[in-house]
């Protein structure tokens, strides 16, 4: 079903079918009050081939007020074996060389990294001018939509240099999910699941015993809820999720080894067991987790080099300032537990051991 959900001062659209529908949201959008509509859209060339001749239809198509010129302009992003920066650097030239204005709308059209860049460009292009997210894959919905803040990585790290600057409108088309490559898809699947396990009351059974497939419009305007309700309005977290912290430890401590649905597969199996031997919650509820992470298709168990004194000493190098994490619990809700530095191995033991 089509949702939209109230975010600070602007709206997340979800519904099948509206990248197809894109010049009209554009057109609604704008309204009546300026005489030409400057448009740029920012994508990559697997996302132009696959959506933009539809897009550039439908504006066409489109009719709008008379008087009312549309000037649209495409500008593709390079793989990302350009640096993200050389990136930025050339899309703001090609903005300048076109001479847009202060009144024109950047359009991020693709997944986690073209959004980055579309609001990084928007931010700083004529000191900020409009910005409309188009994320295509599943992270990049869960990621985008909510706080208004912009990352991208370094060489010297993932995600370490960001911008806080809200959107003035998201749009969500499921159907872009059937165009990802299984591995993107599943590593969209595993972060929504992430969000599941502490929301478990309202999301974890369409991973556990439904269809995600069918119900991915659900899913996603849930983790956009869940994201918005525990996020600050400059975009920093509330709390921190235990999953994703011990995702992210095994990211760092396996480098490029091992992807991050694998990692988020170990992160969330971990607390799964965890919370089980530490009374945190039932076996039904420990149950429930691991039987959706299987139903991906991924492992429940880690064989990699790495001991619990690795993690913990990971996701204490990561948290230096206080290790408040969020848990599953017995309710489908989650808690907040404050965890010493000392206990935190014998934590990971027990999410580690079979």
């Amino acid at each position: 079903m089509p949702a939209t959900i109230k975010i600070n001062n602007y709206s997340v659209k979800i519904q099948m079918g509206l990248i197809q529908r894109l010049g009209l949201e554009i057109l609604r959008f704008n309204g009546e009050s300026d005489s030409e509509i400057e448009t740029v859209i920012i994508n990559d060339e697997n996302i132009s081939s696959l959506y933009l001749p539809k897009i550039i239809a439908n504006f066409q198509e489109c009719p709008r007020p008379e008087g009312i010129k549309l000037r649209l302009c495409e500008m593709l992003i390079a793989s990302e074996s350009m640096g993200t920066f050389h990136a930025l650097h050339k899309l703001l030239d090609d903005m300048s060389a076109l001479g847009l204005s202060e009144k024109c709308c950047v359009i991020g059209l693709g997944g986690s990294r073209i959004c980055a860049l579309a609001a990084f460009a928007a931010r700083t292009y004529m000191s900020g001018v409009r910005l409309i997210l188009v994320p295509t894959t599943l992270g990049a919905m869960i990621e985008t939509c909510t706080g208004g803040t912009a990352r991208l990585s370094l060489n010297s790290g993932e995600k370490f240099a960001g911008v806080n600057y809200q959107p003035s409108l998201i749009l969500c088309d499921p159907e872009c999910l059937g165009t990802l490559p299984e591995e993107e898809y599943k590593s969209g699947l595993i972060d929504a699941l992430s969000i599941a396990v502490l929301n478990a009351h309202k999301m974890l059974r369409f991973f556990e015993v439904e269809d995600i497939n069918a119900n991915l419009d659900t899913i996603i305007e849930l983790c956009v809820k869940f994201k918005a309700e525990s996020t600050n309005l400059d975009g920093s977290n509330k709390f921190l999720s235990s999953c994703a912290v011990s995702t992210q430890a095994f990211e760092r401590l396996h480098a490029n080894e091992i992807s991050h649905v694998m990692a988020a597969a170990h992160g969330i199996a971990i607390v799964a067991r965890a919370g089980l031997k530490l009374n945190w919650f039932s076996g039904n509820m420990a149950m429930r987790i691991l039987r959706a992470v299987k139903k991906l298709d991924l492992p429940v168990s880690y064989n990699g080099a790495f001991r619990a004194s690795d993690v913990a000493r990971e996701i204490i190098k990561m948290n230096p300032h206080g290790l408040k994490f969020a848990v599953p619990s017995d309710s489908g809700d989650y808690v907040l537990r404050i965890f010493q530095e000392s206990e935190f191995e014998s934590v990971i033991s027990a999410g580690m051991a079979l």
